[in-house]
């Protein structure tokens, strides 16, 4: 997210508002504004072998690693 001046606590929930848009090959949301609505378990890391790191195209929009085979996982936590 742009136009953020604190991150959230980890775990936080939070509501965005804003507008989507593309930098550099990347959706980023330009936030007008961030409410906490609450709180959350933060989620285990997705176990991935190293040829599914990446992951194929999950969209126009976010296309993955060239080659790649698995779900998108870009922008996720993983552990290979």
């Amino acid at each position: 997210m742009t136009n953020v001046t604190t991150s959230p606590v980890v775990g936080t929930l939070v509501n965005v508002t804003g507008t989507l848009n593309t930098l550099n090959g990347e959706r980023e949301i330009s936030a007008t504004s961030v409410t906490e609505v609450g709180g959350a378990q933060v989620p285990e890391p997705l176990g991935l072998t190293n040829k599914n790191l990446g992951g194929g195209s999950a969209g126009p929009y976010t296309p993955g690693i060239y080659g790649a085979l698995g779900p998108n996982n870009i922008g996720l936590l993983v552990r290979c």
